[in-house]
Formats: C-alpha cells, sequence, structure tokens
C-alpha cells in the first residue's frame, strides 16, 4: 500500500510565504470568511498578523470571537484545559474580562472550584446581571453537588448560600418520598433563585404517571446553558415508557445510566441484564432474544421467563430445543397456540388458523372434562376468540350461535355473551330460548343497564307490551338520557294504541297515545306518534286533520322514500286500505326518483330500528313501494353499499328486489361470489330450484370465495347447496330417465360461459381490451359464442337445443349420483391441506 507523502518543509514555506504576502485588506477579509465558516484557528492566526499592523478595534474584537468559538469547540471535545488555555490568551491578547459564564463553566468542570470562586469574588461588583445569575447558577449545581467551599467562600446573604437549605430540604425529602415536606421546601425557593432549574425538575417529578406529558413539558423548559440541564436530560430519558428507555440507553454515557438505574430502584443484576439487552440492537431475532432470557430465568423468574419464551416462540420455532431444554415439553395446547399465531403471521388461509385454534380447543375439552374454574375460563375465552375470526372473516351471525351457547355455558358470567346471543335469537325469532337467557342474565346482572334494554326489547318481541314498559320505566329512573329504553317505551304504548283502535276504542286509544307523547323527546320518535295519531284521526273520520298529520309526520321521517316508507309501514300495521287512505286524505300516491342517499337511508332505518319488524309488514311496505325501487337497481353505489341492500332484503324475505340488485351488480363486479350467491338464493327462494348452469355458477363462486378468504361467502353458498340438494335430490326429469339404453351415457355438454370465460383468459390481453373497446363486452362474449359454436362441429351446449334430441329437450340434469359425487368432489377442493373436515362446522 503507497504510504502519503508528508509534507515537505519546503511545502509549509511556501505556504506560509503566500499568507505573509496578502495584503492586509484581503486578510481581513480571509479573516471574515473564516469566521463565518467557524474556521476559528484560522482566524486566529489571519488577527495576529493584522494586529501586528496596527490595533484596530474591529481586529480585536475579531479575535476575540474566534477565541470564544474555539473555546466552545474544545469544550465540546471535552478538552476542558485547553479550552481553559485558549479563554486566558483571549483575556491577555484581547483586554477582555475572564468572568464569563463559559469561563467559569471551564474552571469547575476542571476541579478549579477555589480559582472560580476567588475570581467571582473580586470581580462581581463589575459584572452585568445577567453574567452574575448565570454564574450563581453554576455554584448553586456545585453547592447540590457537595461542594461545601462554595458556601463558605460566598457571603451569607448571596442567593446560593441564602436558599441552599430550602433547596436540599426539597431534594433530600423526594429521596424520602415525604410529599408534603417537599412542597413547603419548594416554596423557600423564589422565582429568580440559582435553584430554580432544580425546582423545576422537582414539581417534575411529583407529577403523577398518567401526567407524563405535563412533566416533559416543564423538563423542556429548563436551558441548554443551565448547569442542571444534564440532571433534566437523564430524568426526562427516565420518564419514558420501558421500551423507548432501553432503546435509548445505548445512546447515554455510563453516568446517566448510572443515574437512571438509581432512580429506578434497580439491582446490579437487572442493570447488567438491561445492558446486554441495549447490546443486542434494535431488532434481536427471536433466538438470540430466547437465549439471553434463559440465561437470566434466575433474575426474572420462571413463570416469566417460560412466558416470555412461548411468545418469541411463535417467531421462531426452531428454538423448540432450546425451550424443551430450559422447561420441557411444550403442551399440546402450547403447541396449538404458537401453530396458530405462526399462521396468523404467515397470512396463512383463515380455515387453517381456525383449525389450529380447534385443535387446542379439543385438547381442553378432552383432557379437563368438567375440569377446574380457571380451564373453563380459558376455553371461553378461546371460544370467543374463534368467534370473533369467524366475524372477521364475513361468516353470519347465526354460525356463531353454537360457540356463543358453549362459551355462556363454560362462563354463565359473561355480560358481552349475553348481549350479542340474546338479539341473535330475537333476530332468528325464537323467543322462548331469548326469554330463557333473558332471565339468566338479569340472575347474574339484575341492575345491568345493558341486560335490562334487552329484556325491554325481548318482551317487545313478544307483544309483553305491560312488562315491556315496566322495566323500561326501571330502566328510566336510573339513565333518563337513554334513547334506545325510551324509543322502546313509546314503540310499547304505540302498540298498545294500536290494539285499543282495532277494537275501536278510541278514547282508550287516545289516553295511551298520550303517554306514548310524554316519552317522545326526538323528532322521529315525536313523528312515529303523528303517525298513529292520523290513522286514529282517519278512523274517526276526520280527513283532513289525519292527512295533515300524516303528511308532517312522513316529512319529519326523512321525507321521499324513507318517509314513505315509514307511512306505509304503519298503515300496513293498522290494515288499512292504503289507496283509499291516501286519496281520501290528499296524499300522493306515487314518489318521484330515489336518490342514492335517500335509498341508504331506507336501508340503515331498515337495519336499525326496523330490524325486529314483522316481516309481513315490510314485505306490504315494499310492495307499494316495487315501481321506484326497481329503477333504483342502477343507482351509483359502491360494492359494500350493494352487499348491505341484498342482506337486507334477505333478513325481510324481499326475493324479487334482491335477485333484481345483485344481477344489476354482477354488471359492475363480475363474477363477484357475494353477488352470485344472493342472485341465485333468490332465485330459489322463489322457484326451489336451480339449473344446471346456476349450479355451475354456484360452484365457481364457490370456488373463487374459498381462494379470496371469504369464508361467510363460502358457508352461505355451501348451504344454498345442500338445500338444493335436498329439493331436488334426483335432478330434472327426462324422457329417457328410465330407460338404461338412453341418453344417460351421453357426454354432458359443456358450459358456454365457462368456454368463453377460458377463451379471453387465453387470448392477448392487449387485443380483448381492443375488441372491448370496439364492440363493448357483450358484444364480445356473443362473438366468441358464435364462434365456439361454429368450431364446435355441431355440439350442444348448455344455452342451446341439443340436435340430437328429438323433442328439442334442453340438456338434462346429472343422475343423483354424479350430481352428489360433482358436490362432495367441489367441496373436497375448500379443504386446506390435510386439516381436520370437522371445524367447518364451526361456521
Amino acid at each position: 500500500m503507497p504510504r502519503k507523502r508528508k509534507k515537505t518543509r519546503k511545502q509549509s514555506q511556501h505556504r506560509k510565504q503566500n499568507v505573509a504576502q496578502l495584503t492586509p485588506e484581503a486578510r481581513e477579509q480571509q479573516a471574515i470568511q473564516s469566521l463565518e465558516a467557524g474556521q476559528f484557528k484560522e482566524v486566529i492566526a489571519h488577527c495576529k498578523e493584522l494586529l501586528k499592523l496596527e490595533r484596530r478595534p474591529e481586529w480585536v474584537e475579531m479575535l476575540a470571537k474566534a477565541y470564544r468559538g474555539r473555546a466552545s469547540n474544545l469544550a465540546d471535545k471535552g478538552m476542558l484545559k485547553e479550552a481553559a488555555a485558549i479563554w486566558r490568551n483571549r483575556a491577555e491578547l484581547c483586554g477582555t474580562s475572564l468572568c464569563d459564564p463559559l469561563f467559569f463553566q471551564l474552571l469547575m468542570a476542571t476541579g478549579q472550584i477555589d480559582e472560580a470562586l476567588a475570581l467571582f469574588t473580586k470581580n462581581q461588583s463589575e459584572l452585568e446581571q445577567g453574567r452574575v445569575a448565570a454564574i450563581r447558577e453554576q455554584f448553586a449545581a456545585m453547592a447540590i453537588a457537595g461542594f461545601e467551599q462554595v458556601l463558605k467562600a460566598l457571603p451569607a446573604n448571596d442567593p446560593v448560600v441564602q436558599d441552599y437549605p430550602a433547596a436540599m430540604g426539597a431534594l433530600n425529602a423526594y429521596c424520602q418520598e415525604k410529599d408534603e415536606q417537599i412542597q413547603e421546601q419548594l416554596k423557600g425557593i423564589p422565582f429568580r433563585s440559582p435553584y430554580r432549574d432544580l425546582r423545576q425538575i422537582l414539581k417534575a417529578l411529583l407529577l403523577p404517571a398518567d401526567e407524563s406529558k405535563t412533566a416533559f413539558r416543564l423538563l423542556t423548559r429548563i436551558s441548554d446553558k443551565s448547569p442542571f440541564v444534564s440532571l433534566a436530560h437523564a430524568l426526562e430519558i427516565g420518564l419514558q415508557p420501558n421500551a423507548l428507555l432501553f432503546s435509548r440507553l445505548p445512546e447515554e454515557c455510563s453516568e446517566i445510566c448510572s443515574f437512571i438505574a438509581a432512580t429506578k430502584g434497580w439491582s446490579k443484576q437487572q442493570i447488567q441484564f438491561i445492558h446486554e439487552l441495549t447490546q443486542l440492537g434494535q431488532s434481536p431475532s427471536p433466538d438470540t432474544l430466547i437465549r439471553l432470557l434463559i440465561r437470566s430465568q434466575k433474575l426474572l423468574g420462571d413463570d416469566f421467563t417460560r412466558q416470555a419464551c412461548l411468545r418469541l416462540l411463535i417467531r421462531s420455532p426452531k428454538s423448540s430445543t432450546r425451550f424443551k431444554r430450559a422447561f420441557g415439553r411444550l403442551t399440546p395446547l402450547e403447541q396449538a397456540a404458537i401453530k396458530a399465531q405462526g399462521l396468523t403471521l404467515e397470512s396463512a388461509h383463515p380455515v387453517e388458523i381456525i383449525n389450529a385454534w380447534t385443535e387446542g380447543l379439543l385438547f381442553l375439552e378432552e383432557s379437563f372434562a368438567g375440569g377446574d374454574p380457571d380451564v373453563k375460563l380459558s376455553m371461553a375465552t378461546l371460544l370467543h376468540h374463534l368467534l370473533k375470526m369467524q366475524q372477521q372473516m364475513g361468516a353470519p351471525d347465526t354460525a356463531g350461535q353454537p360457540l356463543l351457547l358453549r362459551a355462556l355455558e363454560l362462563d354463565p358470567e359473561d355480560r358481552e355473551g349475553y348481549l350479542s346471543l340474546i338479539p341473535l335469537l330475537r333476530r332468528k325469532n325464537e323467543l322462548t330460548e331469548a326469554r330463557r337467557w333473558v332471565e339468566q342474565a338479569l340472575k347474574h346482572f339484575p341492575e345491568d343497564i345493558a341486560i335490562l334494554t334487552e329484556a325491554v326489547e325481548t318482551a317487545l318481541a313478544g307483544s309483553a307490551y305491560k312488562k315491556a314498559a315496566r322495566i323500561a320505566a326501571k330502566i328510566l329512573e336510573k339513565d333518563p338520557i337513554n334513547q334506545r329504553v325510551r324509543s322502546a317505551l313509546i314503540n310499547a304504548h304505540l302498540s298498545h294504541t294500536r290494539k285499543q283502535i282495532a277494537q275501536g276504542k278510541y278514547p282508550l286509544a287516545e289516553r295511551e297515545l298520550a303517554a306514548a307523547a310524554e316519552w317522545a323527546r326526538s323528532a322521529s320518535d315525536k313523528a312515529l306518534v303523528q303517525l298513529v295519531k292520523g290513522v286514529l284521526l282517519f278512523k274517526q273520520s276526520e280527513t283532513s286533520a289525519a292527512g295533515t298529520q300524516l303528511q308532517s309526520a312522513e316529512q319529519e321521517l326523512g321525507g321521499g322514500v324513507s318517509g314513505r316508507f315509514y307511512l306505509l309501514l304503519e298503515l300496513a300495521r293498522q290494515r288499512c286500505n292504503i289507496t283509499t287512505l291516501l286519496k281520501k286524505c290528499g296524499l300522493s300516491k306515487t314518489i318521484g326518483k330515489i336518490e342514492q342517499p335517500d335509498l341508504m337511508q331506507l336501508f340503515q332505518n331498515l337495519n336499525g330500528p326496523l330490524q325486529a319488524e314483522d316481516k309481513k309488514l315490510i314485505s306490504t311496505a315494499f310492495n307499494n313501494l316495487k315501481a321506484p325501487l326497481k329503477k333504483c337497481v342502477h343507482n351509483n353505489y359502491s360494492f359494500s353499499e350493494g352487499v348491505q341492500i341484498c342482506e337486507t332484503l334477505n333478513h325481510f324475505n324481499i326475493q324479487d328486489l334482491r335477485k333484481s340488485f345483485a344481477k344489476a351488480a354482477l354488471k359492475h363486479w363480475r363474477r363477484a361470489p357475494v353477488y352470485v350467491y344472493h342472485e341465485l338464493d333468490a332465485q330459489f327462494e322463489q322457484s326451489n330450484r336451480l339449473s344446471d348452469k346456476e349450479l355451475s355458477r354456484l360452484e365457481k363462486a364457490l370456488r373463487k370465495a374459498y381462494q379470496d378468504g371469504e369464508m361467510g361467502v363460502t358457508h352461505c353458498i355451501e348451504k344454498l347447496l345442500e338445500r338444493e340438494e335436498e329439493f331436488n335430490p334426483f335432478g330434472a326429469f327426462t324422457p329417457f330417465d328410465d330407460d338404461p339404453g338412453g341418453f344417460h351415457d351421453l357426454p354432458v355438454a359443456p358450459d358456454m360461459d365457462f368456454l368463453i370465460d377460458m377463451l379471453i383468459d387465453t387470448l392477448p390481453p392487449d387485443e380483448i381490451a381492443k375488441m372491448k373497446k370496439m364492440m363493448g363486452e357483450d358484444g364480445l362474449r356473443e362473438s366468441l359464442k358464435q364462434f365456439i359454436i361454429e368450431q364446435g362441429g355441431g355440439l350442444s351446449f348448455d344455452d342451446t337445443a341439443s340436435t340430437s334430441d328429438p323433442f328439442g329437450a334442453k340438456k338434462r340434469k346429472a343422475t343423483p349420483k354424479k350430481r352428489t359425487a360433482k358436490k362432495k368432489a367441489a367441496k373436497k377442493k375448500l379443504q386446506p391441506g390435510d386439516h381436520d373436515s370437522r371445524q367447518m362446522d364451526l361456521f
């Protein structure tokens, strides 16, 4: 390796000659530029040469600035003695005073405290007030640090000596954890005292942990030039959460680390452990952490170390051998938990994760049948975790009912479980079961507002209006602003009012209506009371007043389709002739165009306050709005909004409209499994039959939903396939079913849509894009269909009549045996790996 050539004496002399040849003006300019650049050594050299020519004040001032900068640089590098020497040179060459806070700081840092005290005592009268205060702060810090000569050398009336007892008393009181004494001592430290920064620090330390932001704010107010700033910095680090604290410790000096350890009360062993931990860096490997934890097992404790290592095994399964040597074998439950959480980190298929968790659940059930309460609680917690995973994957609420029931059997004190199960049973109209679980919940939580609210709504669902009103009144005594219960109480009175109207007991109906009006606070509740009052006035032949009431209520309930739906629903509840009433009351029979926000408001109401309403009544209201709602299928709605609409319509069994929305959505989101399901499920609900072509679409949607991890859609499609098989076990009837020599052995006709999709997938994407632009998507598919038929040489497809069929019949369905085998094959594909297929029951 070639050596660097040393600068020769000749080169150095040549440079000095160049410098010496500079004119005073050029030298001054270079000195100014070097000062601005922070090159203080060069400035000092230039100024010394200039001062040899003439002692100009501006050159002296420039030299003084350069010396100050040079001293500060050396002090920052820890060269404190050299910095002090530079400061003395400054005073000698520039005629400046030694009495500067920086020089006193250098003297004290190098242990020359007596010299600093003598210098201060001699020159105190000549110093500016600002400098005196800064120097006194440094003496105050020395006094607190235990340098008694400071208190002896300064006069008794000096603030450093006067305020020392209060400052030291507050510090001692803090160390002895005497909070009241600290406050008393802090009052003895004046606002302008040299110990004021110490007072700020102690105030920050007295604040509780939840006010850490205020403590940080107090500490950051301390100036960087304060002698107490290092203490404030150390405390600021110590106040950080442990995770952040450990990450910052390696960056700090040993004195700060020792100070923080002392304030935290850490032992030498703990300090050593933290030191080793921080040496691992920001992101140590799980295996490295496990090794450190096992080495420190005695310090950390067996339970903590084992649990910490278990969590790390999720990210480092290869460390299981090391874990086994330290703690023994993993239990089957631990193995299942590590496997499940590892799969979660890998973003594995949800079914695999559920299968892994279920292995742990099965182990608990088999090993601790009727076991101790802690195991039961663990099983209940695991069941709730499985339920949460189902919900995240979009499984329907009803799929989680068995898990909820089992969890409540294991943990009858599970309040949240009751609040999930009871509304689910009400939605399924299983009111007997809902009442049983309400009674059980009230045994454990007799005064709980949420449980009492469920009791009110369950009573209303069973038409027990008096019972509902009694419980609601009890709730409102404790919680007067509970809008949900208030609405339930109003509905109870209105339901009783309808009964009285139906029986012709109008005075009693008016009394119940007045009771409902007393509870009504919101505009919507008042509007619902108005609707019932409008019908009552109509029954009493006051058509004009009835029309006014009904029209006002319709507008208060949102107007448009939302307001009209509430009106039609109320008329259906009271079995009114809708056409006659609207005509006599002067109300319009039709509504205008339904905008998307108005439509979504209607479906929000159906999913909220109207969710438990009688489905027949909802259907009646929908039938009267069928024409305008049919036009809404082409509205500009989002994917999730379309799904919400279809699910709501399915809940109320409005299948014709549901099918229309699903078909329209499929034009935007082609082959989306959820919309294929809604279209074909609505079709099946109407006809109890699906064609082979529709079954083929459904099976494709099933595979796609499974691949995309849409477990809720997968579950729904599987259930639809099962229902279709139960309804049509023998497939479609054809004239040749009884003829063993007929067409049973002919090959099944290919699915045209499948062939077109396959052809599109094989052609170059840019060519497909060009053809779509020229012909449109429908035109492209029709063109490809004709091409396939021409190339098929007379083969029969599923949407054309068979040329070999003398009756012109469409392709018949497969035999029961073939259909069953086909569905079983489709389901078999859905099992991930060799996992236990029993776990599909979780959905």
